[in-house]
């Protein structure tokens, strides 16, 4: 299954702002791509808003979580960033994970 959640990291704590919430119907297999989207919109609070799918279907109209957040240390520039996780339970491990076509823009 794949889950989606939102957080914040801050001096190396991390925190769940949204989630996590399993996506209905998708799961991975090998070489199966998935496209993840996060928006962040406005400021104090910033408005976050994450939807993943798989990348031979089409993009969902709805955003799959949404969250306000107005951290005072995270309301100016940053830098964006990758992470994988995958959960001390899992069973099917090794498993490799690659990230492509990382793309950050300002519409």
């Amino acid at each position: 299954a794949v889950s989606l959640y939102l957080t914040k990291v801050i001096n190396d704590a991390q925190t769940t702002l949204a989630g996590p919430i399993n996506i209905a119907g998708l799961t991975m297999g090998t070489n199966d791509p998935i496209v993840i989207r996060l928006k962040l919109d406005g400021a104090a609070p910033t408005t976050l808003s994450g939807k993943v799918w798989r990348a031979s279907g089409t993009e969902p109209v709805d955003w799959n979580l949404t969250v306000a957040d107005s951290t005072a240390a995270l309301q100016t520039a940053g830098s964006p960033g990758l992470i994988g996780y995958l959960s001390g339970s899992a069973t099917n491990v090794p498993v490799a994970l690659r990230f492509d076509n990382f793309v950050v823009k300002n519409p």
